[in-house]
């Protein structure tokens, strides 16, 4: 059996030292292998034209889970000089089709894990991207809105939902869970992962 981890820059990581996608591949040692498909930068509109070349109705057997943590990209300004922003309606009508597309394939809602974009620390992400000579124009209120519209495609679908981004944000010193204002620290994963592990084991 299988676990597949879908998503953007912050999956992508998922795979460096004491990060989340490690911690749950440990924790299935020998009983589940651990599947990241992160792909930086991408937004639910890349994704859903992406999904048919990562899984396929022949995936379906072996999906013990699916997770889906997208919404980080596409938050974005519209401004944004990387260019991943997405509308909050299209970025709902996206994740609804890949839901589709899994259930077609096979992998019923009962399987997949839709995960909250967590919270964006945007002095911390400002001050990274300027001394690498960039400015990405990402906030907090607007990820926020996209938090929420994930978990409501999840309630509509009846799709387990991880509220990654309420459960960070409870913490009074939520930036510390961030090691560049988006992506996690080491404590940020250890968070997830609390929060993560449930879900996979029901």
């Amino acid at each position: 059996p299988r676990i597949y981890l879908l998503g953007d820059t912050l999956t992508q990581f998922s795979f460096r030292m004491c990060a989340w996608g490690q911690i749950i591949a440990e924790s299935y040692s020998r009983r589940c292998d651990v599947v990241a498909r992160g792909l930086c930068g991408y937004s639910t509109r890349a994704w859903r034209h992406t999904l048919p070349l990562v899984l396929g109705p022949e995936d379906a057997a072996y999906a013990a889970a699916v997770v889906v943590m997208l919404g980080t990209s596409d938050s974005a300004e519209p401004r944004d000089p990387e260019g991943s922003h997405v509308p909050l309606e299209e970025y709902a009508e996206n994740l609804e089709r890949m839901l589709d597309y899994l259930k077609g394939c096979g992998i019923t809602e009962d399987k997949v894990i839709l995960v909250t974009p967590p919270p964006i620390d945007e002095q911390l992400w400002l001050a990274n991207t300027k001394r690498q000579g960039k400015e990405t124009h990402r906030t907090l209120a607007s990820v926020t809105k996209y938090a929420k519209e994930c978990a409501n495609v999840g309630s509509r679908r009846g799709v387990r939902v991880v509220d990654a981004h309420s459960d960070f944000l409870k913490d009074a010193h939520w930036s510390r869970l961030l090691s560049d204002g988006i992506n996690l620290s080491p404590a940020g994963s250890h968070k997830l992962t609390t929060l993560l592990l449930p879900a996979i084991k029901e």
